[in-house]
């Protein structure tokens, strides 16, 4: 199964970050437990939940990685390559990608990522019920 629309009508709320890697203009992340919604056009009608994909960021042209240490200002992250492991919310306008969520339990930390498109290739896909 192949996902490249319809970011919005997917959930990556405590989805585990396994890998992450870099190829050329691409950030390709190894992710588990992405909720796809039964209103996703790849769906077919069901809510579903990955257990094991891939997700290709296309054209990439910048990356920011902070870690919020208090409330009042973020840091850079100290590992900007692997910046999250644990995602809490995730959203894509059209040109950033915006992760944040949780490195090693510890801080809150943020990902954003200037790209035009994605792909998830889906392995392993389960239906669930909402």
């Amino acid at each position: 199964m192949e996902i490249n629309t319809d970011f919005e009508k997917m959930s990556f709320h405590d989805v585990s970050i396994n890998d992450v890697s870099r190829n050329d203009s691409k950030i390709i992340i190894v992710l588990s437990g992405i909720f796809v919604s039964k209103e996703h056009s790849g769906s077919n009608g069901k809510d579903l939940i990955v257990q094991n994909g891939v997700m290709t960021l296309y054209n990439v042209s910048n990356e920011k990685s902070l870690t919020w240490l208090n409330d009042v200002s973020p840091v850079s992250h100290k590992t900007p390559e692997y910046p999250i492991d644990e995602i809490m919310n995730a959203k894509f306008d059209g040109n950033t990608f915006h992760f944040d969520g949780f490195k090693e339990t510890m801080p809150w930390h943020e990902w954003f990522i200037q790209a035009t498109s994605f792909i998830l290739v889906a392995f392993d896909v389960v239906e669930t019920t909402s």
